[in-house]
């Protein structure tokens, strides 16, 4: 009983982390945000956010390698939360990435 306490204990603090990270990728996508440099936020931020993702990718990696090895540290909640973050980190950059796109190709159809 005190096991399933502790994965749900640790799987709220995994969702309130996923629902902050969701939060400030959606300020950053609004432009909110201003990044380390001081420039403008779409100038040099969306390489922030690929550096971003690129480290939650290997967080989650690097966590569910301990899981399998049997690290008892690490626990199939921690696990399930970091892949979806990381899962969900890449969504998000696809669908910019695929809107980006979109406007570019309608930038050059556009007729002067």
């Amino acid at each position: 009983m005190i096991n399933s306490l502790e994965a749900v204990h640790t799987q709220d603090i995994s969702s309130k982390n996923l629902l902050n990270k969701m939060a400030e990728m959606k300020k950053l996508a609004r432009g909110d945000i201003q990044n380390k440099r001081g420039s403008s936020p779409i100038s040099a931020s969306f390489a922030d956010v690929l550096n971003r993702v690129n480290h939650s990718q290997k967080n989650a990696a690097s966590i569910s390698r301990k899981f399998i090895n049997g690290d008892p540290s690490v626990n199939m909640s921690e696990v399930l939360a970091t892949s979806q973050s990381a899962k969900i980190e890449m969504e998000s950059i696809r669908i910019a990435r695929n809107k980006l796109i979109e406007l570019s190709k309608d930038i050059l159809n556009t007729q002067i």
